[in-house]
């Protein structure tokens, strides 16, 4: 009989996205008391207990047990606070009743083997003939501490017969990484519950956790269901003047408020809902990226900031844009006549083309995203097979557009002249228009980019963005 095993499907996320860790020792630390209220159920972890001090702590790096131990006790706190149903938003869905998630574990597993013998590449798994033992494997031990509690949430919902099928779309297409729906209440419904209300938690997580949290659930709804389900999300535009101010605007409410100030000398852009990455203006220093409001840099990038960080000053000196668009060939880093993007949806290659030294910078327009030419055309990127190809379009872009961007249906832009427009296709021509709004008047702006969070975090986000002048 096969084992059911567990994809833990955001794996390069944890191990990406981690926070930076110190090189040296610091211990794992539990409450005593705590840790012997776990205890009485797994009892395997009676050995960490130092019942001479109110803590137990790991006594070296990397300790397995104490990693384990840690998972579990973030699941037996019982912080997490259920948001409201909501028929529209996925992230409220309940596939364990009530969010009892403690009960829900101990009645499903009650011990853990830490040397098991059919790990591959796995984070953990369980036997359908051994119910309530997890194996643990190595890329466990690597995960975020909220990775961890849900890869345990998310294995013992196997003992209750659940097993996956093979993708069809997205970012694990034809792997065994999904279920049907998240109606089936299986093992992703409840990865997709746990991991949001950990995102919501004010306790056990540190700020990174629960980002991380968060966007590896909006990153499962869409990615692990054949069906998917729908995500609520607000839209707003993040605009930056030119004192390194940035604001946040929302079309839909018209609110406008200044929310935070970036570093000095940098362009920021948007990796995702939560990751940001920097590129100094000064070609003699690396991009590096950090949460989007902590602004804290973190030792991980992604391929773009890898690529760019490996090149010489020179050679930085003619990056033009990057671009972490989503969508098939809409990411893409150019810097003189190379551009590299991800082909086939699974490879990073580079090109070197004298047509790409001709191109702009990336553009949106209805919904696609383009290479906008120095003379205003616009080029699609195709890139199959690990080829590249560019292919012109019938639609010209007005000269004076700088940047441009997709936002609840419509097309935003920022000219060079600084002003916020709205653009509209008509046919093969593209028209522009200045918004005649109050609060984007006044100002120059330099930057801006589109900002959609889910709408369960949107209020404990915006409150991460202290505004510290008018």
């Amino acid at each position: 009989m096969k084992p059911w095993f567990a994809l833990f499907v955001l794996l390069g996320l944890s191990l990406s996205f981690a926070p930076a860790q110190a090189e040296d020792f610091t211990p794992t630390c539990l409450q005593t008391a705590e840790l012997k209220e776990i205890s009485s159920h797994f009892e395997q972890f009676k050995k960490l207990i130092d019942p001479a001090s109110e803590k137990s702590c790991s006594t070296e790096k990397n300790d397995k047990w104490f990693k384990v131990a840690e998972a579990v006790a973030v699941i037996h706190s019982k912080t997490f606070s259920p948001p409201p149903l909501e028929g529209d938003d996925v992230l409220t869905y309940r596939a364990v009743d009530r969010n009892q998630f403690w009960s829900y574990l101990t009645r499903r597993a009650d011990r853990f083997d830490l040397t098991p013998s059919a790990c591959e590449s796995y984070a953990a798994y369980v036997w359908d003939y051994i119910p309530g033992e997890i194996n643990i494997c190595s890329p466990f031990l690597r995960s975020t501490l909220a990775g961890r509690a849900e890869i345990l949430l998310h294995e013992v919902r196997h003992f209750d017969g659940f097993s996956h099928v093979v993708c069809r779309k997205g970012a694990f297409k034809g792997v065994y990484a999904c279920d049907r729906s998240i109606g089936e209440k299986g093992s992703y419904a409840v990865s997709v519950q746990a991991l949001a209300l950990m995102g919501l938690d004010r306790n056990k997580l540190s700020a990174d956790e629960k980002i991380y949290a968060r966007y590896a659930a909006v990153f499962g709804t869409q990615n692990n269901f054949i069906k998917i389900p729908p995500l609520k999300v607000t839209s707003s535009l993040f605009l930056e003047d030119g004192q390194g101010g940035l604001f946040l605007w929302s079309p839909s409410t018209g609110n406008f408020s200044f929310k935070m100030s970036l570093p000095e000398n940098v362009s920021v852009f948007p990796s995702n809902m939560y990751y940001w990455t920097f590129y100094p203006k000064d070609s003699n220093q690396n991009a590096y990226r950090s949460t989007a409001f902590l602004l804290e840099p973190m030792e991980a990038v992604g391929d773009y900031a890898k690529t760019y960080n490996a090149m010489t000053p020179s050679e930085r000196s003619s990056f033009r844009e990057v671009s972490y668009r989503e969508g098939e060939n809409a990411s893409g880093l150019l810097v003189g006549a190379r551009l590299r993007t991800l082909c086939d949806n699974k490879e990073f290659k580079t090109f070197d083309q004298p047509l790409i030294g001709q191109m702009e910078n990336f553009v949106a327009l209805s919904g696609k995203t383009y290479l906008k030419h120095s003379d205003g055309s616009l080029y699609s990127i195709k890139c199959k097979k690990g080829k590249l190809s560019l292919l012109k379009s019938d639609l010209m872009m007005p000269l004076e557009i700088k940047s441009s961007f997709d936002l609840g249906g419509v097309t935003y832009a920022l000219n060079r002249s600084g002003q916020i427009l709205r653009l509209e296709k008509d046919k093969n021509s593209v028209s522009a228009s200045v918004l005649e709004n109050p609060a984007l008047q006044g100002r120059s702006w330099v930057q801006a980019f589109s900002y959609e969070v889910p709408h369960l975090f949107l209020q404990d986000d915006l409150q991460n963005l202290k505004g510290e002048r008018p």
